[in-house]
């Protein structure tokens, strides 16, 4: 046997398995997957005192723009040029859409926060 023929075979036998893999009969049901609603979650936001932002400010800001409300918004930490709040899962999707769409430069003033290290 050459080795382009043996080369062959096993690229066969290997493409054989690749499309096993992605045939339907392969798997069993699949569940509906659900958001983790109870959970929550740090944006950063690229507004501080240095922008006359409060808590009071910066909660009343994010309900304007977004229609959440305060009550979800919470862990409010306003620094000199930005500040951290606690969100819902849920209302963080809603946040971060829609501050997405609202760039400053190029950037959304409101992102999820990087994990600490």
């Amino acid at each position: 046997m050459t080795k382009e023929k043996s080369f062959n075979e096993a690229e066969a036998r290997w493409n054989d398995r690749k499309f096993e893999e992605l045939d339907e009969k392969s798997y069993g049901n699949i569940s509906e997957a659900s958001v983790d609603d109870k959970g929550k979650t740090r944006l950063f936001v690229a507004l501080g005192k240095s922008r006359g932002m409060n808590p009071k400010k910066l909660v009343d800001f994010i309900e304007k723009e977004t229609k959440v409300k305060p009550k979800k918004i919470q862990d409010v930490k306003i620094f000199d040029n930005f500040s951290f709040i606690n969100v819902p899962f849920r209302e963080a999707e809603i946040i971060l859409d829609v501050f997405k769409r609202k760039k400053q430069k190029g950037k959304s003033i409101i992102q999820k926060a990087k994990e600490e290290n």
